[in-house]
């Protein structure tokens, strides 16, 4: 199987070449066993509530530098890397496993925690994870992950990232505490995110039952559907033009949208 991998906290003291190199080698034993994606690197400058050694240092820099050089690596091994947790979970309040995590304020995270996401998303070679950390002056109360201003205004429009936007478990607490999975999977959609990560495979058919229902009553859009499932396509480097086919073909929907 896999090795165990050093701590980012680790690996930061160590020749980059050599994080480069390892993350390579980890990424194509991870195709030899069907493994297309890692939620990897954690690019949070610092080591927060929730994040510890995850972490490479509270030094933005030093992150931007080992957290790329871990895209690199496991870009060239064949695997997507998703950089998280964007807009950055190392200055939070709180931890979001646990409740409700409050990030700095834009300005703040503009001149620290976003500087390696900027990198990661210039490179063209990463999806990016969004995180549960509210941003006090643009999210409006909301979790980045359910947020339009966050995914859409500022990952989107201000980044210009055109990749594929993952959500941070929607199991964690600061979701579950406040709304049911369903809820916030239909949520995540219509705030831009691509794909979601729930907290087991039994919840899976009743979101997609829910997504479904959204779409009907129109709560999400037939295009942010179908946007989403271009994203993961285009992710998983498929031909898109069958788009429309496959998801409605998947979804076995009963409605006619």
């Amino acid at each position: 199987m896999l090795p165990r991998l050093p701590s980012a906290a680790t690996q930061v003291n160590e020749r980059i070449e050599l994080v480069s190199q390892r993350a390579e080698r980890h990424a194509v034993r991870m195709v030899e066993l069907g493994f297309n994606m890692n939620f990897a690197p954690v690019l949070d400058v610092g080591a927060g509530p929730g994040i510890g050694d995850r972490s490479f240092s509270n030094d933005a820099s030093l992150v931007t530098r080992y957290g790329m050089a871990t895209i690199e690596g496991l870009s060239d091994g064949g695997v997507l890397p998703v950089a998280k947790h964007f807009p950055g979970h190392g200055g939070a309040d709180a931890d979001s496993h646990k409740g409700r995590s409050i990030a700095p304020t834009l300005g703040e995270l503009r001149e620290n925690d976003l500087v390696p996401f900027r990198a990661a998303v210039d490179s063209g070679k990463t999806a990016i994870m969004v995180g549960h950390v509210e941003i006090p002056d643009l999210s409006e109360g909301m979790p980045a992950s359910l947020s339009s201003q966050v995914i859409e205004g500022l990952l989107r429009g201000e980044f210009n990232f055109d990749g594929l936007v993952v959500t941070d478990a929607l199991n964690m607490q600061a979701i579950s505490q406040r709304w049911s999975i369903d809820e916030a999977v239909v949520l995540a959609v219509g705030a831009g995110a691509d794909l979601m990560v729930l907290g087991s495979l039994s919840e899976v058919e009743a979101a997609f039952a829910a997504v479904d229902k959204a779409v009907y009553e129109g709560m999400v859009s037939v295009e942010r559907l179908n946007d989403a499932a271009v994203n993961v396509l285009r992710a998983k480097k498929l031909n898109a033009c069958t788009l429309i086919g496959r998801v409605r073909g998947f979804l076995n929907s009963p409605y006619d949208w």
